[in-house]
């Protein structure tokens, strides 16, 4: 992964591990624009005095103005082909410095860990990187998007939590549940007994009425077979 551009690096195929020397070979990359920034900032400016230093009031004859003005139109273009290199290089840099927020900011999005790791990772570089390693554009880009990390950070922490909840509200709800199903089950088993304890009731009700009737029929008949003594006795 050494030296390869950020948008030829896929998130996922990113290890945790890596993260620390996957941002430094980004910023050292970041680090060297920025030099042949300075270098050619620093041709054009000297091609520039150059000019002035050649088209500058002197002494001198018709001929030797004539070369130092030749002399000057080559410097002039040499500056402005720096400058231009330099506009180019900048423009780069830039480019550079927003593939590189964005690419890290897509890792922090991956999941906790990664996230972290990249927080760690940009709040070290931020305490500990000079002024050459890192100017104040990049300084600002990266302090911007370790907020936004951080961001994501608590809506992670706040979506963690919430699922904490909702599991723990699922496993109360589901032992609710169970119980409720195991009281209906009792219930259902109490009212099933009584049915059975009604029907032998009932049955012994019956047996019962049948044995009255039973006893009445002999009452009766005792009765009668009385009267039928009594009616012998008194003839």
């Amino acid at each position: 992964m050494a030296n390869q551009d950020v948008l030829q690096i896929r998130v996922e195929n990113v290890d945790e591990k890596q993260v620390p020397s996957l941002i430094q070979e980004q910023f050292s990359v970041m680090g060297e624009l920025r030099k042949e920034i300075e270098r050619a900032s620093n041709n054009a400016f000297d091609a520039k005095e150059a000019v002035i230093n050649e088209v500058g009031p002197k002494a001198m004859s018709k001929k030797e103005a004539i070369e130092n003005l030749q002399t000057a139109t080559l410097s002039l273009a040499d500056a402005q082909v720096d400058a231009m290199n330099a506009q180019k290089l900048s423009f780069e840099y830039q480019q550079k410095l927003a593939d590189i927020t964005k690419f890290l900011f897509r890792l922090g999005l991956t999941n906790i860990a990664m996230n972290r790791v990249v927080v760690e990772e940009l709040e070290y570089k931020l305490r500990n990187a000079s002024q050459e390693e890192l100017d104040d554009l990049a300084r600002a880009e990266i302090e911007n998007l370790l907020k936004r990390l951080k961001m994501q950070q608590d809506i992670d922490q706040k979506q963690t939590e919430l699922a904490k909840i909702l599991k723990e509200q699922s496993e109360l709800n589901d032992s609710q549940a169970k119980e409720l199903n195991a009281q209906a089950e009792k219930d259902e088993e109490h009212d099933r007994r009584i049915d059975e304890l009604y029907a032998i009731i009932a049955k012994q009700d019956q047996v019962i009425e049948k044995i009255l009737i039973e006893m009445d029929a002999m009452h009766k008949d005792m009765f009668k077979m009385d009267e039928e003594i009594r009616f012998l006795r008194n003839k």
